[in-house]
């Protein structure tokens, strides 16, 4: 998506950190940044899920307010 002008980030629990830098260099985008959260998310209630949303809100918004360098 950052490749067409559009703004995006990965959130993705701490067990998939190295998929998605191993898919990311793949992809040619090597060190891409994600929002990483804890892991389960599953079996959390909404109030715990509107807490751990919360606690990424701000790195989240950064991500999708920076200029993008990747081309």
């Amino acid at each position: 998506m950052e490749r067409l002008g559009v703004p995006a980030t990965l959130v993705m629990t701490e067990p998939f950190t190295r998929l998605a830098a191993n898919f990311s260099a793949t992809l040619g985008m090597p060190g891409y940044p994600a929002v990483v959260v804890p892991h389960p998310v599953a079996s959390l209630d909404d109030g715990a899920l509107d807490a751990l949303a919360d606690s990424v809100l701000t790195t989240a918004e950064q991500r999708f307010t920076a200029v993008s360098v990747r081309a």
